[in-house]
């Protein structure tokens, strides 16, 4: 169904709507020590909608105003195979661009986790990291090569010409995409060629693997291979590469602040066989949800305790549209300290550590594991407290 909404990228005028839903939690990332609290969070509208021309799709009821980043958000992930990841992308960096050394910019930082590795891996290079939500520690402290600014990203923070800007998984929280990137080229206007790095979620792995807890309301913007290009130009850069990465859960975006001699990537128009898949999957999501929880139900009516792994923005997600009464699931758990005795928004489950789990008879576990790229690491830690389990992915299938 067409609704007047004018896209934030190319000015389309009509936009296709797809994914709707009430109401979603606010901030799935936000850690709540209190249940209270956590259950009387705010909720907001989600109502995804998608150019048919750049292919850009966005919550069109998304308010900026009921999301807070602050030191209570923690979207950190504690994980082996996050950590290795955070390597692979490094050595990709360093070795293409700043091989030579120099400043390495990165703008949403967070707590500084991948910025601190960069600098840790390659010490030729500086680090800079911006981000409202950083809280210092005695690795930054101490490390005199990488300094952080608490705070939203402005064109004065950018001091000289760094060999590289970094954006990770930032602009999907950013309400006007196209406003947040010019503004990084205007910063990097008087520095010809400066490589950008950008990482998304790629809307097209949602689509394909019916991944309804991939949709949340802090993901205000969604992006294919093109719509990621799409915006890229028209906010001033050029870009050179767009790629799957992590599964081909997140796209790689390499571009850089001035014309290039080759430009691998065009600016057409989205394929319609995409448009038809996202109103296809939105048609069908609602019986997804319920067939899922069909599944969950009768394991449980099986005599199964279970359990949700990984307890960030798909875990808290899943949490609330398949048990939002709170009845169906029996722990959350997560490997992040941080996290452990805290709430999930809304529903009010608790997160829990993973030796939790030891009290459960080893012949009646089911563990339901939110994201596969994480399965081995679940199964190698299950093994290590001697749990035996069925492992499940998020619909209910056998892994």
């Amino acid at each position: 169904m067409l609704v007047s909404h004018c896209c934030p990228i190319c000015e389309n005028p009509q936009m296709v709507m797809t994914v709707k839903r009430e109401k979603l939690p606010t901030m799935q990332n936000y850690v709540f020590n209190q249940k209270s609290k956590a259950k009387n969070i705010p909720c907001g509208k989600f109502t995804l909608a998608v150019c048919p021309i750049c292919g850009f799709a966005c919550n069109i009821d998304f308010d900026p105003d009921l999301l807070r980043y602050d030191e209570g958000y923690d979207n950190s992930v504690s994980s082996n195979v996050m950590v290795h990841y955070y390597e692979e992308i490094a050595a990709y960096l360093h070795q293409k661009y700043a091989a030579n050394g120099g400043l390495v910019i990165d703008i949403g930082c967070g707590k500084g986790t991948f910025l601190k590795m960069v600098t840790e891996m390659f010490p030729d290079l500086r680090g800079l990291g911006i981000d409202p939500s950083y809280e210092p520690d005695d690795m930054s402290e101490n490390n005199k090569r990488v300094r952080f600014i608490k705070d939203f990203f402005q064109e004065q923070y950018i001091p000289e010409k760094p060999v590289l800007v970094i954006c990770r998984h930032v602009l999907e929280h950013i309400h006007f995409p196209l406003s947040f990137l010019k503004s990084i080229e205007r910063a990097l206007k008087k520095f010809p060629g400066v490589p950008f790095f950008l990482e998304v979620p790629d809307l097209w792995w949602i689509i394909e693997h019916g991944a309804f807890w991939d949709f949340c309301y802090e993901h205000c913007n969604y992006f294919v291979p093109d719509s990621i290009a799409c915006t890229l130009e028209i906010a001033g850069f050029s870009t050179e590469m767009v790629q799957n990465a992590f599964g081909g859960q997140y796209l790689w975006c390499e571009a850089k602040t001035a014309p290039s001699l080759k430009n691998t990537v065009s600016r057409k128009t989205t394929p319609p066989q995409f448009i038809d898949a996202l109103t296809c999957y939105s048609g069908s999501e609602n019986l997804q949800i319920l067939e899922t929880r069909r599944k969950i139900q009768n394991l449980k009516n099986d005599g199964y305790t279970i359990a949700v792994w990984g307890m960030a923005t798909k875990g808290v997600v899943f949490s609330y549209l398949i048990d939002p009464n709170n009845d169906l699931l029996d722990f959350c758990v997560d490997i992040n300290k941080t996290k452990q005795g805290c709430y999930v928004p809304v529903t009010g489950h608790r997160i829990e550590s993973p030796e939790v789990l030891c009290k459960v008879s080893p012949t009646s576990l089911v563990v339901i594991v939110m994201n596969p790229a994480y399965l081995f690491e679940i199964k190698e830690n299950c093994f290590n407290l001697d749990l035996k389990a069925v492992f499940v992915d998020a619909q209910g299938e056998i892994l």
